[in-house]
Formats: C-alpha cells, structure tokens, sequence
C-alpha cells in the first residue's frame, strides 16, 4: 500500500471506527503539501495557569520544516460521547521530528495559550495611577492575538505607582492578579480560545452536557463516567494577619481574619505577614487583603481527586455529582455534590499505530474543590516577586517651566532611566519621599531635589513599587559646584561645603569651608547684596586651589543694610580672650574701666557740690554699670557696652548724633578734648555748670567779642584773691539802675543821676584841680534782653505692633517726673493727651 493511500485508509477508519481526535490549522496556514494526524493527545490545564497540550502527529513528509508551525494556532477536536465537540486550541510553541518509521514521520508538537506569548517580552516601565485592570489592558491590547474577557473583578482601585522591573509581562500580570486575589481560565472554540479573568471563582459556569457527572465506582460500567473520588485534607492556618506602614499615618496598621475552614482540634496557627510600606490603605482594604489570604489557604484544605473517561471536564467550570456515591467521603450537606474543578488531565489515543480495529482511548483525571468555597491563587502560584537590593539613579522630573515640584511632604517626582512610557514630566511617577539627616516635627534639614537632578534611589523591602530617594550625584548636567563662582575641581579639591542657586536664575548662596593648608577660613554668602560672613584666613575667590590673602579674623559685609539686635545686650570687645577660653560676655576689662570712670565722676561730683558748682546725678550712670555687670546674673539688659583697650575711633563724613533719652555721662581719667571747625554750641535746658577742681578755668576768645549774660536774673563774680578786670583800651561799666562800689568801709553809689560818696574815716581826693560845670547826664545804654519759655506738648501714638495701625480707645496712664498724672483714652488717631510740663522731663506710659 503506497504511504498516501495508507494516510488516507487511517483518515478513513477513523471515520468509520470513532477515532476521538482530529487536528486542524483554524487560519488555513498548515505547511504546504503536508496532511498532520493527530494521534495521541495529553492535555494539562489548571486555573491560572498556561495549559500544555502534547499532541503526536503522523504525517508522510519526514521534512517539514520546523520553523513553518511554529507559533501557528492549531485546534485538536476531540469527539465526544454525546456527539458534541471539545476544542483544545492553543498555538504552537514546539514542533519536534521523532522519527520516521513505517511509512509514516513522527512529529510532536506542544500548544500553549496565547497568554504564554507574554513570557517573550521582558519589559522595564512604570503604570502611574492605572487600576489592575487599565494595566491588564494595556499589555494585553499590545498582543494580535489577545482574547479575554473579564467577570465580577470587584474592588479595583488605582495604583499610585506599578512598576514591571526586568520582568515579563506574563510574570507581571500573574503576580498582580494573585495579589488582587483574580483567577483564570480558559474557554476553547475552534477557532481560538478566550481567556477570562473572573474574581470569584463561585461564578464559574457548569460544565458543558449540563454540568452533571456520574459517579460509577469502576471503569467501564457506562461512557462518560465517573470511576474514583477521593478526598484529601491538609492542615492550613486557622489565622492571617497581616502588618503594613503608612508615613501619612506613621503608626504601623494591622488586619486580622480567622478562618472559617473547620478543621477540627487544633491548635492557633496564625499566619503573621509584613505586608511592606503601603501594603494597605486602611483598614477595610486591610481587612479584604487579609480575607483573600485566608480564603487562598481555606481552598487548599480540602480537595478532591477524581479519575475517569467524563470528557466534559474542564478547569474553571463546576458539575454536580450523581450517583450511588460515598456519602462519608463526599457529604451530604447542601452543595456538597457541587464542585468547581480546578485543574485536569487529559489522555487521548486514536492508537494507529496498533491497527485499525484498536478502540481509541479518553481517560481524565482532575482536581476539585466544593463550589462554595471560593478559590484564589496564592501569591507565587505562576510567578516571582521581583526585588531590587541595590542602588539606582533616576532623573527628577516636574511639569514645564518648574524648577522644583514638590508636594506638602517635600516629594518629587523621578523619571527612571529604564521606564519607557515616562514621558519626563510630572506623570513620570508617583510622589518620592526624599531621605534627610534630620527629619521632625517642622524641623530638620530641607534640601528638595531639583528638576533634572540626578538621584539615588534605593526601594522599601526590595519593592519595586516603593521608592525612597536617598541622596543626589553629580553628572555632565549637573558639576560639582563652583563655590565664589570661580575654581573648580580638581584644583579647589580643599574647598567644601553647600551652594544653592536662585530659581530660575544665576545667582547662588553658599556656605564653604577652605581646608587649603595654612589659609583654612568659612563663609556664609549670599550674591544678593554680595552679603557675607568671612571667617578664620580671608582670600579672594580661589583658582586652581590658589588665592590671593585679604585679611585674617572676620568680615561681616555686604552691599545693602545690616543689623545687629540682641534684646538682652550686645558687647563690643577688642578685648583678647585667647581661643576663646573665657566666657562669651567675658567683659572684667570693661567693668574695670565703668567702675573706674564712675569713681572718678562720683569724686568729681562731690568736689563740685562742695564748691557750689551744682549737684550732678550719676544715678543712671551707675544703673547701666550695674546693669552691664549682671548680664549673666538674669539681669538681661538691653544695653550695648564697647570696650576697646587701645581706643575707640568714631569718623563720618556727615553728621554724628548722640541722644539719651535719661543721661549722658561723659568720663575720662586723664584729659577729654572737645575740638570743632567752626562753632560749639552748649544748650541746657535747665542749667549749666563748669567745674574744675585745679588749675582753674580759661574762658578765652581769641577773635571776636566774649559775652556773658544773666538774662533774667543776677550774675556773680566771685574771686578768692584778685579780681582783675583789664582792657586794653577801655572798660564800661553801664546799670539801668545803680552800681555800687564797695570794699573796706568805703562805698560809692551812682544811681539816679548822682554819685555818693561814703566813707567811714573820710574822704580823700588827690588831683591836681577841679573842674565844676553846669550838670552833665550819664544815660545806660542797655540791651534789650529776650525772654523765653520750655513747654513741651509731645503726644504719644499707640499702634499695634503687627499691623502698625493706630489704635483708638485704649486706656492709658501717663506719669511725669514732678508726679503729676495723666489718665485717659487715645483717640481716633492712637494719641495721648497733651503733656502740659513746663520742661523736658521722662514719661512713665503704662497700658493697662
């Protein structure tokens, strides 16, 4: 018999004898000239899981070329009991020559599902903000050939960020559908199979034939039965918890559910996971994590094994058992005969190769479990976790024209490099926490990464979807900085520190350190009014680590104003402190010199009070001493105090205004010296005395006229020895009223127009003669003397202290240095009444 004639005798019988198995290429794309048998088929399938189909093929063509199957849809049908069809429909992942023998070439090929085509592509990328199943579609949809469809998922909520890392897509998916608790299967036609991605297995349809299988106890008693059922237990863990962390909600969360499999006497046998960082939002998500773990571990505790030629089996659809079956080892409650297969095994043999009256064989044997329970996939049932333990780099990313994007928690956003739909904007990633030395309750150190920075990233328990960046690099983009904007690396390598630049400009701050040997010095610097704080050896900006010295010690500077405030006293001190072994307000050298000057003021006052120069108050001189000395004491005053052991040198080009609002106390130990261009004005207010103890008191013009005025009341010269009074050229003495001359019993009065003369021993006069004439007149002529008067009428002006505005009502009680007192409201403009004194005197204003 010639070899075609035998292939067509085999096709034939198989007709004629009910062969099960026929194969065919649904797309009509079979290898020219080639005509493929099935012959002997071993199907595996399960839920969530690739199905393998082993088919054995004759053909008469010992040289088909491999690589023309390959990847092609092929469907085995296997002809029923009843008449109807079972597809398995799968594509060609292997295609393998055996060998050639009678005739006939020996080929066997292996189908899996269109899914397995995802184990082919390993991708690197991120899905920001998709639910499970928008990422399900977007990988899938990328395949010709997808074919699925969904049921009952459930709760879906999105992702904040997804991340496939250096893995397949098909690992990818599986890994997020067992954590998410979602099943599959498959469901097969002619021309293709359908994958459906279901939530709850409980929804699983009957199986076809209406979903009812026979138990018959042994083979061969009727087709399409049921010959064994065992059922078998495995302890599981009667309780799962589970632990996760939210840095929104820094205190750890944890969920925990019992089971409900009863098993009978045991022990507590908990299940405690560490879910990660976020591995749960709250606790209901906590809840239905620990529930779908649970429910995973409850499907494994009973299941059932069956054997026998029911050719209806398939995994993901549920039957019914009937028959005279073993109720002890079945159950008689409510849906115990109902039960969702889980996985088969399918053998089928056309058996050509031993003749054509051999009967072909079917023999399945499957896994069940009762319909009621549901049934997940564990984590790891058909794939791997992925872990990242080392380091990664990534870009920071934000939204155009941003500098820096940052959210309430200081994170930003980063573009991996290995992520290929981050399109480098603000919807490359979700929000990164950014690590920092020192992080508390509004404190800490705040240094948020810019846009187009490089960053490390290291993730959470290995995560791949929890990242944390934990520092920065330097790159091409990004050099090391030029601190002073001049130098760089590796010339300046002894100068370290911190830059920062201006957004969305040139100009930096900075804080640098110089270590260069010999000349190390700090400063704190900002180009905004070239502002700075140079410390320790002072340069110019170093250039190939060289620079040019300006000074030693320190420099505040800067282009714009300054301040130096402390509310509780600020010393000014060139007094030495070596290594600044002494106290901070050390001031024994300025106390030194405040006691001796008040010593000295305090001699000096008596001295003059003695002689009647007037009684100085040297009461608020000494308070500021005594104030100065208790700064360290609690006393805490507001004072200012300079000490300067070689001198105190004050210059301006314009005008020098000192004022004290009580005294000014001016005191020197040896000789003070008041010089002045032009005019020295003294004005007091009350009165004014000069006193000098030795050496007497020089009031000497040396151009234009010296007067001296009692503009409204008596003058007095007095002398302990001579009173000279000299002119070179004349004296006039002038009275509105009279002048009288006195000394030794002797007196003469001139007043109303007339001399008298009186003496007590007589009166001589010496001349040489006498003139008298008619009478004669010796008119004064007087100045007019003006006449003045000090009266103050300062008002105070009461404002808030925030906003500056005036307040009007607001009590108010006024005491003045004579006593009086003034109460009252301010008015609409924040005014006090008016001071009535008569002379400058210190206000005492207390707001009640």
């Amino acid at each position: 018999m010639a070899p075609s004639n035998t292939l067509d005798t085999l096709l034939h019988a198989q007709r004629q004898h009910g062969r099960l198995l026929k194969l065919a290429f649904p797309h009509d794309d079979a290898p020219a000239g080639s005509q493929l048998v099935a012959n002997r088929l071993e199907a595996d399938e399960g839920l969530s899981r690739d199905f393998e189909y082993t088919v054995d093929v004759l053909s008469l063509n010992p040289a088909i070329p491999l690589k023309e199957v390959m990847g092609k849809m092929v469907t085995v049908e296997l002809q029923r009991e009843d008449g109807s069809v079972r597809y398995f429909n799968g594509h060609v992942f292997a295609f393998s020559f055996l060998k050639h023998d009678a005739g006939f070439a020996h080929y066997q090929m292996t189908l899996r599902p269109w899914l397995a085509f995802l184990r082919q592509r390993r991708n690197n990328c991120i899905f920001h903000g998709k639910t499970l199943e928008e990422q399900t579609h977007h990988i899938l949809d990328a395949y010709p050939m997808h074919d699925w469809q969904t049921r009952q998922l459930g709760p879906d909520a999105p992702m904040s960020d997804a991340v496939q890392f250096a893995e397949d897509d098909h690992n990818y998916l599986h890994r997020r559908w067992e954590a998410q608790g979602w099943t599959y299967w498959y469901e097969h036609r002619q021309d293709g199979h359908t994958l459906v991605l279901c939530g709850d297995s409980r929804e699983a349809d009957p199986a076809d034939g209406g979903g009812h299988l026979t138990w018959e106890g042994r083979s061969g008693v009727t087709p399409c039965g049921v010959w064994a059922l065992t059922a078998s237990r495995r302890m599981i863990p009667n309780h799962y918890s589970a632990a996760s962390f939210d840095f929104k909600t820094p205190h750890p969360r944890t969920a925990y559910v019992p089971s409900l499999n009863d098993q009978g006497q045991l022990p507590p046998l908990e299940v405690y996971d560490y879910a990660g960082a976020y591995g749960f939002r709250n606790t209901a998500d906590g809840d239905a994590l620990a529930r779908r773990r649970m429910e995973a571990y409850e499907a494994g505790a009973k299941h059932f094994s069956a054997e026998g030629d029911a050719d209806t089996v398939q995994p993901g659809r549920s039957f019914t058992l009937a028959g005279p079956y073993d109720i002890q080892a079945i159950g008689s409650g409510a849906g115990d005969n109902e039960f969702l297969i889980i996985d088969a095994h399918h053998l089928v043999n056309n058996n050509y190769e031993t003749g054509q009256d051999q009967t072909a064989e079917y023999r399945a044997r499957f896994t069940c479990l009762r319909k009621r329970i549901p049934w997940r996939p564990t984590p790891g049932h058909s794939s791997h976790t992925p872990r990242i333990h080392g380091l990664q780099t990534a870009l920071v990313v934000g939204p155009p024209g941003h500098e820096i994007h940052t959210d309430e928690y200081g994170r930003v956003r980063v573009q991996f490099h290995w992520d290929r739909i981050g399109r480098h904007d603000d919807l490359s990633s979700a929000w990164v926490r950014v690590a920092t030395d020192l992080a508390g309750q509004h404190y800490g150190q705040l240094a948020l990464p810019r846009v187009g920075q490089e960053v490390i990233v290291q993730f959470l328990d290995g995560n791949p979807d929890r990242p944390l960046i934990t520092g920065r690099v330097y790159n091409a983009d990004n050099r090391p900085p030029h601190f002073n904007n001049a130098g760089s690396l590796p010339a300046n390598h002894a100068v370290s520190g911190w830059s920062t630049r201006e957004l969305h400009g040139t100009r930096l701050q900075q804080l640098r350190f110089d270590d260069s040997p010999g000349q190390i010095g700090a400063q704190l610097a900002s180009e905004h009014g070239h502002t700075a704080l140079n410390q320790g050896w002072l340069g110019h900006p170093r250039h190939d680590g060289k620079a040019e010295p300006r000074g030693e010690g320190f420099e505040l500077r800067s282009d714009l104003a300054g301040a130096i405030r402390a509310a509780q006293g600020l010393l000014i001190t060139t007094d030495a402190q070596a290594r600044a072994q002494g106290e901070a307000l050390a001031r024994q050298e300025l106390a030194g010199q405040l006691d001796t000057a008040l010593a000295i003021a305090r001699q000096l006052a008596e001295l003059a009070d003695t002689h009647q120069a007037g009684t100085a108050d040297l009461q608020p001189a000494a308070r500021l001493t005594d104030d100065i000395k208790r700064w360290q004491a609690g006393g805490g005053s507001p004072a200012i105090a300079i000490s300067a052991p070689a001198g105190l040198a004050m210059s301006s080009a314009g005008a020098i205004t000192a004022a004290s609002g009580s005294a000014l106390n001016l005191t020197a130990t040896q000789d003070a010296h008041l010089s002045t261009g032009r005019k020295l004005l003294l004005h007091a207010g009350q009165g004014l005395a000069a006193f000098a103890h030795k050496a007497g008191i020089k009031l000497i013009a040396a151009a234009g006229k010296l007067s001296l005025q009692a503009q409204s009341d008596e003058m007095e010269l007095i002398a302990a020895k001579l009173l000279r009074l000299a002119s070179l050229e004349s004296i006039l003495l002038e009275s509105g009223k009279g002048i009288t001359l006195r000394s030794g019993g002797a007196q003469i009065t001139l007043a109303d127009g007339k001399i008298t003369l009186s003496a007590a021993n007589g009166v001589e006069i010496k001349a040489p003669g006498f003139n008298f004439n008619q009478g004669g007149g010796g008119k004064a002529d007087l100045p007019d003397l003006p006449q003045s008067s000090l009266a103050t009428d300062e008002r105070f002006v009461i404002h808030n202290e925030q906003t500056g505005a005036p307040i009007a009502g607001r009590a108010y009680r006024a005491t003045l240095d004579d006593g009086q007192v003034i109460e009252g409201l301010t008015d609409a403009q924040g005014r006090t009444a008016l001071s009535p004194a008569q002379a400058i005197q210190l206000v005492r204003l207390v707001l009640p």
